[in-house]
């Protein structure tokens, strides 16, 4: 009896599947490149929504930031969902979130959807300090000050010591809470304090975040105990001295 011819497949030889096995493999990276070029577009799209937010804040109607806040977020998501893994992604839409949040755009639910998307960034790339400081500010802003909020600070001047932004916020937070500080923490202030005020226009955002947190003595305060004094900062001290009068910006 004559035996049964081979399967097709059978037949094929290591020659024959390199080709198609190729091919498919081309059209899977080809894909892959397709979703990360269009995620990118769509992320491009939205930072700069948020950018011009950011900017033209005071002057946009609020239907019209609106409109630019959907917008943005609608581009941000998109973006990460065809890029799931681009850590910058799921930061940047937490960061639109944490400013929606700030100016009556979004509410606590949809910033507690940021503190997870920062907690998975983090868990792509865990020693990027905007991701970190962003952590904190959303942390603070669900739950006020805790451990967790000096923690995440803590984490993001290890991985950015001399980021001017990471220097500021992290004064700022120390200044706010100036009277619960451990000494830890109050020399962490004196570090963060002398980084930032020798980057560029450090001494004024210094002073402006201070004035809007009505800090300004305690600014000083501190300014004052530095062994290398600072120009303009302290001109800044000594024009403002005379009305130091709150009662909360005295150091305690």
């Amino acid at each position: 009896m004559a035996s049964m011819p081979r399967s097709i497949l059978a037949r094929l030889t290591p020659r024959h599947l390199a080709a198609p096995l190729l091919m498919l493999i081309s059209i899977g990276l080809a894909a892959g490149s397709i979703a990360a070029l269009q995620g990118n577009l769509a992320y491009l799209q939205g930072k700069t929504l948020l950018s011009h937010l950011q900017v033209q804040q005071d002057e946009l109607e609020p239907a019209v930031g609106s409109t630019h806040y959907m917008r943005a977020h609608m581009r941000l998501q998109r973006a990460a969902e065809l890029v799931p893994n681009h850590a910058q992604y799921h930061t940047i839409q937490a960061q639109l979130s944490l400013y929606g949040f700030a100016h009556g755009y979004a509410d606590g639910v949809e910033l507690r959807t940021a503190k997870e998307q920062l907690l998975h960034s983090l868990s792509l790339r865990p020693s990027w300090p905007y991701t970190w400081l962003e952590l904190a500010k959303v942390s603070y802003s669900l739950d006020g000050i805790n451990d967790s909020v000096w923690q995440y600070l803590k984490q993001a001047q290890q991985y950015g010591p001399f980021i001017k932004e990471v220097n500021i916020t992290s004064v700022e937070f120390y200044l706010l809470y100036y009277a619960e500080l451990n000494a830890e923490q109050r020399q962490a202030l004196r570090t963060q304090l002398q980084r930032a005020l020798v980057q560029r226009d450090g001494a004024w955002l210094l002073w402006e975040r201070a004035q809007l947190r009505m800090r300004k003595t305690l600014l000083c305060h501190e300014v004052a105990k530095l062994q290398q004094q600072h120009q303009v900062m302290n001109n800044l001290c000594k024009r403002a001295q005379a009305n130091f009068a709150s009662v909360a910006d005295n150091p305690a």
